[in-house]
C-alpha cells in the first residue's frame, strides 16, 4: 500500500519555516571570532532538516540549496572553513532563497 505524502506537505513547510526562523536568528547571533560548536552544529541540523524534507517532495532547488549551505557548515563543524563576515552573509541569502522557494512551492 503507497503512503501519500501529500497529507504531510503542509507539516514540511510550517517544519521548513521554523528551521529558516532558527537558522537565521543562529547566523545573526554568530560570533565569528568564536563560533559556539552547538550553535553551528544546530544551523546544520536544521539545514539538513529542510534537505531531507525537500528530497522526499522532490523539492530541487531547495534541496540543492540547503545542500550546498550544510557543505559550508559541515566544513566549519569540523575546521576546516572559518565562517566570516561574507561566509555568513552567503548563509543568510541562501536561507532567504529558501524561503522564497518554499514559499513558492507551497502555493503550488
Amino acid at each position: 500500500m503507497a503512503v501519500d505524502l501529500k497529507q504531510f506537505r503542509g507539516a514540511f513547510f510550517e517544519e521548513a519555516g521554523e528551521h529558516l526562523a532558527e537558522m537565521e536568528r543562529l547566523l545573526l547571533e554568530l560570533n565569528t571570532d568564536n563560533p559556539d560548536a552547538e550553535g553551528v552544529n544546530a544551523i546544520f541540523r536544521a539545514a539538513h532538516s529542510i534537505k531531507g524534507g525537500a528530497n522526499m517532495f522532490a523539492l530541487a532547488e531547495i534541496a540543492g540549496m540547503t545542500h550546498e549551505m550544510e557543505t559550508v557548515l559541515d566544513a566549519a563543524r569540523k575546521g576546516k572553513l572559518r565562517l566570516t563576515g561574507p561566509i555568513v552573509d552567503a548563509l543568510l541569502r541562501g536561507c532567504d532563497f529558501v524561503r522564497e522557494a518554499v514559499a513558492k512551492a507551497r502555493a503550488d
